[in-house]
């Protein structure tokens, strides 16, 4: 009984983790290509008031920041109450 337990709790571990990276990857997918539209919109003053590192650091480090709390955040939501 152990044993078939375990292989269930596994296999929810490996789908949790599999469907939220899906996840992730979709939310980053589109708020990457929604800030990419919002920015190509700046007039020039905007943009030059911003600089282009604070506007890469923002489409590259702060969207995986955030892919990766909603990844740990699907995964948590599954794996937490098998493991209670």
């Amino acid at each position: 009984v152990m044993l078939a337990v375990t292989a269930v709790q596994v296999v929810c571990a490996v789908g949790a983790v599999y469907f939220g990276s899906r996840a992730s990857m979709g939310v980053g997918r589109d708020l990457r290509s929604d800030l990419f539209h919002h920015v190509t919109g700046f007039a020039a003053e905007e943009t030059a008031r911003f600089g282009a590192p604070s506007l890469l650091t923002r489409t590259t480090n702060d969207v995986q920041q955030i892919q990766l709390l909603v990844q740990l955040t699907c995964t948590m939501l599954v794996t937490a109450p098998i493991m209670c």
